[in-house]
């Protein structure tokens, strides 16, 4: 199966930070008071429809693309831990190589599939699918394997094309009336926390109270967007005063937007 080259180069970078979402009327991208949860790697984590009915929570990243074609038998690789079965779509092999055994593109996700246009047209969420991750397993050794690694994205996650899904081009997370956003032009700056001190080294992670300093320290400057956390499960699990690290982060975001003497930008 050959894919089809469907990016401009500006497409192609662009897609890197794919949006599975739609316009959303609750969602305000000029707000700073954004709260954005990772999810996708938790121990025994909870749905995703969970964390989309937070109303302190507007942007879910689902972690990850953990692989790119030369790394997973010519398809790309995405893992959500325990909301995907073990079942997989054959890869078309790389460079005339076929490796059944290194195939890692999800075919089994019911539960994200049907939650993600819930979250999106119930809740107000944004979506987004995050490239990358905490493995050093993949790499892009070049223009050729970037601009398949990209049109994959695309055809995979983006706007649904019969003609392609006719030829066999999977859809791991597909659903009616799918739409996609590109445009990363104007984007603001969101700092991202570990979650708890089992989220990360525990010299890197802070109190509450502490990134409460850190966002007094940020709030008004022009990029600021919000905060962002890894990961939904160990967030959710650190309470501090009946607050969730993340619910904590927006009650201190709001506060500040409220206060009578705020940011004049």
């Amino acid at each position: 199966m050959q894919l089809c080259s469907l990016l401009s180069t500006i497409q192609r970078v662009a897609i890197i930070s794919l949006l599975l979402s739609g316009c959303l009327a609750k969602f305000c991208a000029e707000s700073k008071n954004n709260v954005v949860l990772y999810w996708g790697q938790g121990p025994n984590q909870l749905d995703l429809l969970h964390y989309c009915q937070q109303s302190h929570v507007d942007v879910i990243i689902l972690s990850f693309v953990h692989l790119f074609p030369a790394q997973a038998n010519g398809f790309l690789g995405i893992n959500f831990g325990n909301q995907c079965g073990r079942a997989v779509f054959p890869g078309p092999g790389f460079h005339g190589v076929n490796e059944p055994r290194r195939d890692a593109l999800q075919a089994n996700c019911p539960a994200i599939n049907a939650q993600i246009p819930v979250c999106q047209q119930t809740y107000g969420k944004k979506i987004i699918l995050s490239v990358g991750g905490g493995m050093l397993s993949y790499q892009l050794t070049g223009i050729q394997e970037a601009d398949l690694l990209a049109d994959q994205l695309w055809v995979m996650f983006g706007p649904r094309n019969e003609t392609l899904v006719a030829q066999g081009v999977p859809r791991p997370l597909d659903f009616k009336d799918q739409a996609v956003e590109v445009d990363g032009k104007g984007a603001t700056i969101y700092i991202t926390l570990p979650g708890s001190p089992e989220a990360a080294n525990l010299e890197n992670y802070i109190s509450p109270y502490e990134a409460s300093n850190l966002i007094n320290s940020f709030y008004c400057r022009s990029k600021f967007g919000g905060m962002a956390v890894w990961e939904a499960t160990y967030s959710e699990n650190n309470r501090q005063r009946g607050y969730t690290y993340h619910a904590f982060l927006k009650k201190h975001l709001v506060a500040i937007g409220n206060y009578p003497g705020g940011c004049k930008l």
